[in-house]
C-alpha cells in the first residue's frame, strides 16, 4: 500500500493551529487593552505601569514556588556546578532582593519621567509619551508583533554587550557576581542581582523604546507591553526547567536552557531576549554542547 509522505511533520502542524488560535485571542485583547488605556488615565501613570508589573513578577515568582515544591526534582536542568547558596536560603534571599531592586526600579523609572516632564505621570508610562500623540486605533496583530521582536532585538543588543562588560574584571567581581551565586538558578533569581545592575537596566529598557519611537514612531501599546514581556521572559529565563516554553516558539525565544548552560559556564550566551548576538559574536553554546564537553572531562579523567 501505497502511503502519503508526511511532508510537515505533525508538531509544526499542532504548533500553527496553536498560534492562529492565539492570534484571535490576542488581537481582540490588543483592541481592548488599548480602549482602556487610551480612556483611563491612572493606566498611563508610572506608578499603576510598575506596580502592575511588579504584582505581575509577584505572581509569577508565587507560582514558581509553588511548583518547585510539588514537582519531580528530576524535571529541573542539572549542571556539574552546584549553587554556592544553600537550598535552605535560595528564597530567603532571593526575595529581600527583589523587594529592595522592585523599589530601586520603580525609584529609577519615576525620576527618569520626573526629569523628562516634571511629573510622575509623563503623559504616558515612564517613556513620556504625550498622550496627545496617541493613535486612537490599536495596533494590528502583526504591526504589534513586529515592532515587539524589533524593540526585543535592538533592546537585546545593548544588554548583550552591557552583560559581556559586566563579565570584566571588577564589574564581574564587585556587582555581577552575586547573580552568578545561582549556578543552578530558580525562577526568583532573576532579580538576585546588584542594584547597580537593576539600575542600569532599568535606564537600557527605558531609554531604547523611548529612542525608537523618535525614529520611526512605534505604537505606544507595543512599548507599554515591552516591560511586562521582560518580567515573564526573565522569570522563565530562571526558572530552571526544560524548555517546554520554547515548544511553541519553534526554538526562536530561548527560554531556560540557554541561560542555565551560562550560569554554569559564564563566558557564554550573554543574550538577555534572544542569542542572535551570541551566535553572531561568537559565544553561543547549547545545552547539549555543554553536556558533550562535561561528558568529554569525565572520559579524560
Amino acid at each position: 500500500m501505497l502511503t502519503t509522505p508526511n511532508i510537515i511533520p505533525s508538531s509544526i502542524i499542532v504548533r500553527l493551529f496553536i498560534l492562529l488560535f492565539f492570534q484571535f485571542i490576542l488581537s481582540n485583547f490588543i483592541e481592548r487593552l488599548w480602549n482602556l488605556i487610551y480612556t483611563n488615565e491612572m493606566m498611563r501613570s508610572t506608578l499603576f505601569y510598575t506596580t502592575t508589573n511588579n504584582l505581575l513578577m509577584v505572581i509569577l515568582y508565587g507560582l514558581f514556588c509553588v511548583v518547585d515544591k510539588m514537582s519531580n526534582p528530576d524535571w529541573r536542568l542539572k549542571g556539574p556546578i552546584k549553587s554556592s547558596v544553600a537550598d535552605s536560603s535560595l528564597y530567603g534571599d532571593a526575595w529581600l532582593y527583589f523587594w529592595r531592586n522592585t523599589g530601586c526600579s520603580w525609584t529609577i523609572a519615576s525620576l527618569l519621567t520626573y526629569l523628562e516632564h516634571g511629573d510622575l505621570h509623563g503623559g504616558f508610562t515612564i517613556q513620556g509619551i504625550e498622550f496627545s500623540k496617541f493613535p486612537k486605533q490599536a495596533p494590528g496583530f502583526p504591526r504589534f508583533i513586529m515592532e515587539i521582536l524589533f524593540m526585543l532585538l535592538c533592546i537585546d543588543f545593548f544588554m548583550y554587550w552591557m552583560h559581556r562588560a559586566y563579565h570584566w574584571g571588577f564589574l564581574y567581581k564587585y556587582i555581577h557576581s552575586v547573580h552568578h551565586e545561582y549556578h543552578e538558578p530558580i525562577s526568583v533569581n532573576a532579580t538576585s542581582v546588584h542594584v547597580v545592575e537593576i539600575i542600569s537596566m532599568t535606564v537600557v529598557v527605558f531609554i531604547v523604546p523611548k529612542v525608537l519611537y523618535e525614529m520611526i514612531e512605534l505604537h505606544p501599546l507595543s512599548i507599554y507591553c515591552i516591560s511586562f514581556i521582560t518580567t515573564v521572559h526573565v522569570v522563565l529565563e530562571h526558572c530552571g526547567y526544560d524548555d517546554y516554553f520554547e515548544w511553541l516558539t519553534f526554538g526562536v525565544i530561548p527560554v531556560s536552557k540557554m541561560h542555565f548552560v551560562h550560569h554554569q559556564l559564564s563566558r557564554v550566551n550573554y543574550g538577555f531576549y534572544f542569542y542572535f548576538w551570541d551566535w553572531l559574536f561568537g559565544t553561543k553554546m547549547s545545552y547539549e554542547e555543554m553536556d558533550k564537553l562535561r561528558q568529554k572531562g569525565k572520559k579524560e579523567n
